[in-house]
């Protein structure tokens, strides 16, 4: 009867350090798209993405708790398993040690990690509250952990470098290499072949152009939007909104679950975008995505002018699909199609980047990146059915012009 109260207090710090470990393990593994989800909530949920704002802060305080609990735990139940031990209940002391550590390591430790990782945003929303107690109690302790932690690599490991980032020319390396012993499957090689090409990418040649985006003034309602759709979803899964005395991109709202939004609410799931110039590559927009926490990048040109978007799904997609291409996903036409033996049709989207790799053509002189900006700077205008072109032995005929932006072209050899 004497132990009931320390094993009751066993129990409750041991409560603290399953709540700590399930705070670490589901914070420390939202992804990018759940912190956005948090903070575009209410109450408890924006009050949990603060918290991940502030990383280290969050995480000190929660190894500070954690490291607190468990430690009284062991001090009480060493101190249990003395008093058994002199009792000459040895065994019963021993059994009681194993118990506690392995009551510590498994509900303490493993299965709160285990249910944080598996649905992180569910527990670091339920944690929030008295989570932003514990670190508002222990910010005074903070800054001298900060400190200690500083002090302790500048003496232990004063010529401490970070690893550099992995190269493109790495890359590039493992690919050719793992063609000859055919370490990495088709499907791999093709991923890494196209993280490589984001490199040498412009962001000119992945855009959506600024012909093909639905963009609508600040003050519209959401019914409005919606019929201008017709019941079409824009391939780029986002509506834009504009500046209230020009046409300028300034905000972009995700169409997934518009329909379950009122007029009132709908406004408050606007996206900031970033503005990158047009021959900025695609590598460093998807970094950029990634820093600012952002879906959008307008694409501008020399001039300041709005010419695209390009969003975060859009570059994953031409990172894992087999054909890279916007044509293919914003007209649902391949670049590049067979007509017969010495004719190809290509299109408006066309990348001049597919046409150079297949046909072994040389476009170093035109400063375009696609077909249809190839016509107009060779033509000086826009091009028109039957408009011809001459380059090295291909001939460049253009077939059709359409209203809806794009134009099909034959590339025939000569």
């Amino acid at each position: 009867m004497a132990y009931i109260p320390l094993i009751i207090s066993m129990l409750i710090l041991l409560c603290f350090s399953a709540f700590f470990s399930l705070s670490e393990a589901s914070y420390f593994s939202l992804s990018r798209s759940d912190r956005t989800k948090l903070q575009a909530g209410r109450g408890v949920a924006q009050l949990a993405a603060k918290l991940i704002l502030k990383p280290e802060r969050l995480l000190n305080s929660i190894l500070l708790g954690n490291l607190i609990a468990n430690l009284l735990i062991f001090t009480i139940s060493t101190s249990i398993t003395f008093t058994l031990q002199k009792s000459g209940r040895s065994e019963l002391a021993v059994g009681f040690a194993f118990s506690v550590i392995f009551g510590v390591i498994l509900f303490g430790e493993v299965l709160p990690k285990v249910l944080g990782v598996i649905v992180p945003r569910f527990f670091a929303t339920l944690t929030a509250i008295p989570l932003s107690i514990i670190v508002r109690l222990l910010r005074p302790v903070i800054p001298v952990l900060s400190l200690i932690n500083l002090l302790s690599r500048r003496i232990f490991v004063p010529k401490f470098k970070a690893e550099e980032n992995i190269r493109v020319s790495d890359l590039e390396l493992a690919v050719e290499l793992s063609r000859e012993d055919q370490t990495l499957l088709r499907s791999e090689q093709r991923v890494i072949q196209n993280i490589v090409s984001l490199s040498d990418m412009q962001a000119e040649e992945l855009m959506s152009p600024r012909s093909l985006l639905r963009c609508f003034s600040p003050d519209v309602m959401l019914s409005d939007v919606l019929v201008s759709f017709h019941g079409k979803t824009p391939r780029s899964g986002y509506c834009f909104l504009t500046e209230p005395d020009s046409d300028e991109i300034v905000a972009a709202i995700s169409l997934d679950g518009l329909l379950a939004y009122s007029d009132g609410e709908w406004r408050k799931q606007t996206e900031d975008v970033i503005y990158v110039p047009w021959n900025v590559s695609v590598a460093v927009v998807f970094e950029q995505l990634q820093n600012c926490n952002c879906n959008v990048a307008v694409v501008i040109n020399e001039f300041g002018e709005t010419i695209g978007i390009l969003t975060l799904d859009e570059i994953i997609e031409t990172i894992f699909t087999r054909r890279q291409g916007r044509s293919r996903r914003l007209i649902g036409r391949f670049e590049i199609e067979r007509v017969n033996n010495t004719t190809w049709a290509v299109n408006e989207l066309t990348s001049l980047r597919s046409i150079r790799r297949k046909f072994n053509l040389s476009f170093d002189k035109y400063s375009s990146v696609t077909v249809g900006g190839l016509l107009r700077e060779i033509l000086e205008r826009f091009p028109r059915t039957g408009d011809i072109c001459i380059i090295d032995n291909y001939e460049l005929r253009v077939i059709d012009v359409m209203e809806d932006y794009h134009l099909i072209a034959h590339l025939h050899k000569l």
